[in-house]
């Protein structure tokens, strides 16, 4: 029985997934500790492919990889789940690079049995320098959109979902509340996400265990086309999607459905005092970041209106695990 395995899902970064895969390989785990890497392809256009394999001649025996066809991570993270062989499942993006202590770290309290998830530090590269425009600290911090995770350097429980490039579950977890919902979870040409939010809400609902640990950190890169508002606004946007989707449908109100409701509040009500508060404000920070509110309502009503999505329970579309593992390459 393979005690850890790591899921990466990666779709037409090359450059940056060498980078990834140079830190795991390099990872400082305990000698008894087994572990595996899966490299889940999805459907890449590029050279993934060459990386991996050049990867798996350094040590067949570890890495190992799965071609999703499927396109979306949600569909990338579940095939890796199904092939995964470890007790714990410990995920990492393809556009990040880990500390030498990342995985013992992050997977130690699962492994012992004291909890049932856990998320690390997520920080930017170093050399990232934010334009004028936006603040990535502070109470109109973005930093989330570029999936910065910091909750200091205290060991504690965590009190809201960590992010999906950084943290790790019992594969129990997976048996018990389903797999990662496929209408979430970014796709080309959509910035849809809240796949691993959604999930880690799932656990925390249902009163499990996760820990914060802040020695176990990646760096995350950012690309030119994440250094520009139009990234920003069309992420806000989407996350106003992604929030309807997550969320479900409201309750009637004599008689008229509740979804119809949110549309006449954010269209009547938050919307003007959002682009009043946008106008109005002259520090470009936080003017920008009082726009990107306005485009998450945008996304907001957008989802209600052409989808028909936020009917049903928040849950409804999580796939379930499969008694029996998805094939890979040996």
């Amino acid at each position: 029985m393979i005690d850890i395995s790591v899921i990466l899902c990666t779709y037409n970064r090359c450059e940056s997934l060498a980078r990834a895969l140079e830190s795991l390989v390099a990872m400082n785990v305990q000698s008894t500790t087994r572990w595996e890497i899966l490299v889940v392809d999805n459907n890449s256009k590029d050279s993934t492919a060459d990386v991996i394999d050049d990867f798996r001649k350094r040590d067949p025996e570890r890495i190992h990889r799965i071609f999703e066809p499927s396109q979306g991570k949600s569909f990338a993270l579940n095939a890796g789940i199904q092939a995964a062989k470890g007790r714990v499942l410990a995920f990492i993006d393809d556009d990040v690079v880990a500390n030498a202590s990342w995985l013992q770290r992050l997977t130690a309290d699962i492994v012992s049995g004291k909890a049932a998830g856990a998320g690390g530090k997520i920080l930017l590269d170093p050399a990232f320098e934010a334009p004028s425009w936006l603040s990535v600290d502070g109470p109109q911090s973005l930093g989330g959109m570029l999936a910065v995770f910091n909750l200091g350097d205290e060991r504690r429980l965590l009190d809201r979902p960590p992010f999906g490039t950084n943290m790790a579950f019992n594969r129990s977890m997976f048996e018990k509340y389903g797999l990662f919902r496929t209408d979430m979870g970014p796709a080309p040409g959509s910035e849809i996400r809240n796949e691993d939010v959604e999930f880690c809400r799932r656990l925390m609902n249902g009163g499990e265990v996760l820990q914060y640990e802040p020695e176990a950190i990646v760096y995350h890169a950012v690309p030119e086309r994440r250094r520009r508002p139009e990234y920003f606004l069309r992420f806000w946007f989407d996350h106003g999607r992604a929030m309807v989707r997550e969320c479900g449908a409201k309750r009637s109100v004599l008689g008229i459905p509740g979804r119809y409701l949110s549309i006449v509040k954010a269209a009547c009500w938050e919307m003007p005092i959002s682009a009043v508060k946008w106008l109005s404000t002259r520090d470009a920070r936080t003017r920008f970041y009082r726009k990107g509110w306005l485009w998450m309502l945008a996304g907001e009503i957008s989802e209600w209106r052409h989808s028909g999505a936020g009917r049903g329970t928040a849950f409804e579309s999580a796939p379930k695990l499969k008694s029996e593992t998805l094939s890979r390459d040996s």
